[in-house]
Parts: C-alpha cells; sequence; structure tokens
C-alpha cells in the first residue's frame, strides 16, 4: 500500500534554520521537500505556478514577512509557522496557521506540528455532507456534497450506492 505523501517547502532567510528545517523534513518518510527559499518573496513567485500541502514559513524576513506571504497566496496550503518572535502567535492564528514552532525547536516539537498539519489534509480530503429537502422542485430530496474547494449537488433518488475508501466516500450516480 502506498503512503501519502505530502508535498512542502520551506522559507526561512537564516540559512541555519533554514538547513535544519530541510533535515527535518528530510527524516519523515511521509514529507516531501520539493524546494527551499531564503526569502518570501522568491517563495511566493515559486507558488504562484506550483501548489504544496505544507508550508513552513519564518516570519521575521526581509522584503515580504511571512504573514505577508500568507495573505498573498492564491490558495492555502497547511501553514506551519517557523519563527523565534512568539509576539507574533496571535496573528499566526488570525490567520488560520495550523502551528507556531518557536525556535530552536526540537524533532519531536516539530513531528507535533507536522501530525497536526497531517489531521489538518486529511480533514480538508474528507468530504462533509448536508442533507437538505428542495422545496421548488417536485420535492425531490437531495445532499451538498463537498468536493475539494466546492459543493456538488446530489440528488438522493439518484444516489445508486455509496462507498467508503478510507478518507474518502465514492458516490455513484447515473452518468
Amino acid at each position: 500500500m502506498d503512503t501519502i505523501k505530502y508535498s512542502c517547502i520551506a522559507v526561512d532567510d537564516e540559512p541555519l534554520a533554514l538547513e535544519k528545517i530541510n533535515r527535518f523534513i528530510e527524516k519523515v518518510p511521509f514529507l516531501d521537500l520539493k524546494k527551499s527559499f531564503g526569502n518570501g518573496l522568491d517563495a511566493l513567485g515559486w507558488l504562484k505556478n506550483n501548489k504544496v500541502d505544507i508550508l513552513f514559513l519564518d516570519i521575521q524576513m526581509d522584503e515580504l514577512t511571512g504573514l505577508q506571504v500568507i495573505g498573498l497566496l492564491d490558495y492555502r496550503p497547511v501553514v506551519i509557522l517557523t519563527t523565534a518572535y512568539d509576539q507574533y502567535a496571535l496573528q499566526g492564528y488570525e490567520l488560520d496557521v495550523t502551528d507556531y514552532l518557536l525556535k530552536p525547536f526540537s524533532f519531536e516539537r516539530f513531528m507535533k506540528a507536522v501530525n497536526k498539519a497531517g489531521a489538518a489534509m486529511a480533514e480538508k480530503s474528507t468530504p462533509q455532507v448536508t442533507v437538505t429537502q428542495e422545496v421548488k422542485s417536485a420535492g425531490r430530496a437531495f445532499i451538498f456534497v463537498k468536493t475539494e474547494y466546492r459543493m456538488q449537488k446530489i440528488f438522493l433518488d439518484e444516489i445508486q450506492y455509496v462507498e467508503g475508501m478510507k478518507d474518502y466516500l465514492r458516490i455513484m450516480t447515473p452518468k
């Protein structure tokens, strides 16, 4: 059975800190380090054409801070902030970051953040189902299923079967 691998990048303007994060990422079998960046501007440019699951991001950097990078993203990967400054924690959580690693952090603390990120990724991919009655069109009942970033309307009388597949559901309807 294939193990799920989460793609990630690391962004930090301190070379030693970036090297440490890269080493930690490489130790984790379900993380796939795509690239490392020494500043937020280069990372943001790369992210315009590439998507990752997890973003390890320093806050205090020249040109663009990590918080500015988050605000400029076209999509939102799971974000783990890595910083030496605890005063940004509230802002980070207001931006819905998954975790906040305060430097210097241990591998054990890094793994706690990575496991939290994995749980957030699993939650993102789990379909959410809402059952609703449609009053206007002949009383046909339907559900909305969240798939990726959109809601799909499915009429209950068209469902042939539903199959549970670990973190996913397969709902078969006539084509």
